[in-house]
């Protein structure tokens, strides 16, 4: 098992609200694009938020509007 990521409750809302729109098949290789840019100590919440973006924009359900 992979160790913990701590997250500020921002990001991880981010995350969950992205995943939920994500098409079931696809949520792992979702969370695979994510997670490696979680685990960088100089992340911040800009460069996080354009990472869950992108793999929102690759991973989500057909016919799913972009947020704005």
């Amino acid at each position: 098992m992979p160790p913990a990521i701590s997250l500020s409750e921002q990001p991880c809302l981010q995350i969950c609200a992205a995943a939920q729109w994500v098409h079931v098949p696809h949520r792992d290789r979702f969370w695979h694009a994510v997670v490696p840019e979680l685990e960088q100590p100089q992340s911040g919440d800009g460069r996080i938020a354009r990472t869950i973006t992108a793999a929102f924009l690759t991973y989500r359900q057909p016919n799913t509007p972009v947020p704005s």
